[in-house]
């Protein structure tokens, strides 16, 4: 009963059933007016311009993964200065400066375009990149949503491309949606309509009653082994893979006060380099794995075409031996075919941000969540506070009639809530 439930959500996220976030109506509203701006600047770029993508969390996969589309239509793209960096100016110029400040030791010009991505439009360091960008002459876009936020007061007007949705992951995917029909254009030399029209047509193949079978054991696997205290196993390399590990980390457990999702890294640049030297690259993963000892609460997922098919082969071992269930996104499983090879992060990162808001969705139904006024006074630079300081506020709040004896405090992307829950729950603070 619950995997139908699963799948019927499913459908509503991605618009086969009503009342649920209609990803397809997002794609569907495509600007196709702003984003031609951004495609006519590309096909007009100088042979000495660059690409430089920004965002943040979700959205700085975004940024590799639009920088990589451009790099395939070879044009030179990339997130601009080194992220190893990016530490550094941190400390010595604070978060706000991190992209403004690598885009000024990029040397950036007016041969250059600079793309921001940020879903709400308000991210700091962003609309500082922006600006920056804008001083140099470089043409400089905005990739966001909802109403745009400060974002649609810097750019310039036609320049700020926006997904129709107010749901974050929707905006993410839609933003990623633009970005590879515009890349697919260039490529196949096409119309941006009849890109984005192609690729609807791929998505729509992609929703099939047998993808939906997978994706709901998919779901249900994650939710057992997070029941259990099982960890997940995202097998696969790239941006596609790393964003959906990601946002099963916060995405699923968001406003919750409870622990995430125990999803372990598998290698380092050192260990993956160390191993791929010693032994072979088909070994890195499998190695990795192996190193986590697996057992029978654990679930994984195999991103087949991520891996080489020795890899995926000594990965399905090291699962089997270890009776670990798993579900495949390739040949077996979750089939990706309708989309092109050069989409499949695209399609990965979708299938993540599905994943993570469904899962959401199911933990908090025992909870009562309550969005409050910010009077919480956080640090400088903090945008929540750490265990001893939530639990001072929480006896003020109680003190004052704020929150009932039975509701805690957490934080979410600046915003305070008031939770409560009908079961009980091991609270976490991180």
């Amino acid at each position: 009963m619950e995997k139908e439930l699963i799948i019927e959500n499913l459908k509503a996220y991605f618009g086969d059933k009503p009342g649920g976030v209609n990803l397809k109506h997002a794609f569907e509203g495509t600007p196709v007016n702003q984003l031609q701006n951004f495609l006519d600047s590309v096909k007009k770029i100088s042979q000495n311009g660059r690409i430089f993508f920004m965002g943040n969390g979700g959205s700085f996969d975004n940024a590799s993964l639009m920088a990589s589309l451009a790099r395939a239509c070879g044009l030179e793209a990339r997130t601009p200065g080194q992220s190893a960096d990016y530490l550094s100016i941190i400390n010595e110029q604070g978060f706000d400066y991190i992209f403004s400040e690598s885009l000024r030791r990029e040397k950036l010009n007016s041969d250059d375009i600079v793309a921001g991505i940020s879903g709400s439009g308000n991210s700091a360091n962003i609309l500082k990149g922006l600006s920056y960008s804008m001083t140099t002459g470089a043409r400089t876009f905005g990739f966001g949503g909802r109403d745009g936020g400060k974002m649609v007061s810097v750019l310039e007007k036609g320049c700020c491309i926006l997904a129709e949705n107010g749901c974050m992951e929707a905006i993410e995917d839609t933003n990623n949606f633009m970005a590879q029909a515009v890349f697919d254009c260039i490529r196949e030399e096409s119309s941006l309509t009849s890109s984005v029209v192609n690729l609807l047509k791929s998505v729509e193949s992609f929703l099939s009653e047998n993808n939906y079978r997978f994706l709901g054991e998919l779901v249900q696997g994650i939710l057992e082994s997070y029941r259990n205290s099982g960890r997940i196993f995202i097998l696969g390399h790239g941006v596609g893979p790393s964003h959906f590990r990601s946002d099963l980390r916060r995405g699923a457990t968001n406003r919750l006060p409870v622990r995430g999702l125990n999803i372990p890294e598998f290698y380092s640049v050192n260990s993956y380099l160390a191993t791929a030297n010693d032994d072979g690259a088909d070994f890195t993963m499998a190695a990795g794995l192996a190193n986590t000892g697996p057992g029978d609460n654990d679930f994984a997922v195999i991103f087949e075409g991520t891996l080489s098919e020795s890899e995926a082969a000594y990965c399905s071992e090291i699962l089997r031996s270890s009776q670990v269930k798993y579900v495949r996104v390739g040949k077996e499983g979750i089939d990706i075919s309708a989309f092109e090879t050069h989409s499949q992060n695209f399609v990965i990162t979708m299938i993540g941000h599905a994943v993570s808001v469904i899962l959401n969705h199911i933990l908090k139904q025992p909870f009562k969540i309550r969005q409050m006024e910010n009077t919480s006074g956080f640090p400088p630079g903090h945008k929540k506070l750490g265990m001893n300081d939530t639990l001072d506020l929480e006896n003020k709040y109680r003190a004052a009639g704020k929150i009932t004896a039975n509701e805690v405090i957490t934080f979410s992307y600046g915003n305070t809530y008031a939770v409560s829950s009908s079961e009980p729950f091991e609270r976490v603070f991180f």
